[in-house]
């Protein structure tokens, strides 16, 4: 099990936040003060884990807000009745939460193991409107986190919600472990986006894995996606892990949408040798139609940079995280930019790197 290293009561300064968000010019001011009225409902151990997606159209677009709970920490404030859990936000929270579909399986299974990547809390933006309902992933039951053969793809999809056992998902997910392992990263589920709608999070995949994955499903452009970050991969890469992930989404038995996520920036261990190889690969993915050169302009800007509060007491960490391209459904082919955000009081502990 992960126990949390830090917790507290007290919430983050949604003024401060609001006030480097606008400074950055991510977010125009209303947006800047929705993203940190939000912000300032939770408490301040998640502002070390803050994002922005931008949907790319000409320029970027902000398209979700989100805080993550170091792993464990919900668990910790649920055993210690911690008051957050029953503020307005808290409770909010919670209901979305209660539509895990694996909760009758943690009943009945010690499902110990993990990862330590953040519990994230996402709140979508669409006409220049923060979203009031928060949509929440999921982890898997602790056997499924390695997931290498058909017969373990059914005992998965046995516990997936909706009919996922022979479905779409089912068969995708047997193209890729025929390959090589998988590990089911997050489910999520929304009722604002129907009953029979979750999407699947599969990472630690190949190349010749998601061109498996989408092997009868019509994608497109699928060498001008994944190429490019191959080779920023093959150039610069000296921090193991996931290289290519899968965002599916599923319909009752039904895959609607691929999305392929790469590349993921830290995998390259040092900040500030991302800035040159990433620069190169956004004027790579301009020349070959997948983002505007102001896209790729903004892309290169925001590798890697702090924005410090005018009264030099707080400092907003704005790091490139990774892209994500739709290969299959609509729209296509639709790209989007993750940033990872940190709030810090003070100057940043470290130079940009």
């Amino acid at each position: 099990m992960i126990v949390p290293t830090k917790h507290g009561r007290q919430a983050v300064d949604s003024a401060v936040l609001a006030q480097l968000l606008e400074a950055s010019g991510l977010l125009d001011r209303a947006l800047a003060l929705g993203a940190g009225e939000i912000a300032g409902r939770f408490p301040v151990p998640v502002q070390s884990n803050l994002f922005l997606e931008f949907e790319f159209a000409e320029g970027p677009v902000p398209a979700g807000f989100g805080l993550g709970f170091e792993a464990g920490q919900l668990d910790h404030y649920r055993v210690v009745r911690d008051p957050f859990l029953n503020s307005a936000q808290g409770r909010s929270l919670q209901a979305a939460q209660a539509d895990d579909p694996f909760a009758a399986d943690h009943r009945e299974h010690l499902n110990l193991f993990g990862d330590r990547d953040p519990d994230w809390v996402e709140f979508d933006i669409a006409d220049a409107r923060i979203a009031s309902t928060p949509f929440v992933f999921f982890r898997l039951p602790s056997r499924f986190r390695n997931v290498a053969d058909t017969a373990e793809v059914s005992d998965l999809c046995a516990v997936l919600p909706g009919q996922a056992l022979g479905g779409g998902f089912s068969r995708l997910l047997d193209r890729i472990v025929a390959i090589a392992p998988a590990c089911p990263y997050r489910i999520g589920v929304a009722r604002s986006r129907g009953a029979g709608w979750w999407r699947a999070i599969v990472t630690n995949l190949n190349r010749r894995q998601v061109e498996a994955a989408l092997t009868d499903l019509d994608a497109d452009t699928l060498d001008s996606v994944l190429a490019p970050a191959a080779r920023l991969y093959d150039r610069c890469m000296d921090n193991p892990g996931a290289r290519y992930a899968l965002s599916i989404d599923v319909n009752n038995d039904r895959v609607t949408a691929v999305d392929v996520e790469c590349p993921y920036l830290f995998r390259v261990a040092d900040a500030k040798a991302r800035i040159e190889p990433l620069g190169d690969y956004a004027r790579e993915i301009t020349s070959s139609g997948l983002v505007s050169s102001a896209n790729a302009a903004w892309i290169s800007s925001n590798t890697v940079r702090d924005v410090v509060s005018g009264q030099g007491n707080s400092t907003l960490r704005i790091m490139m995280h990774h892209l994500k391209f739709r290969l299959f459904g609509e729209p296509r082919l639709r790209a989007k930019a993750y940033l990872h955000l940190g709030l810090v009081a003070g100057p940043h502990p470290a130079e940009p790197r």
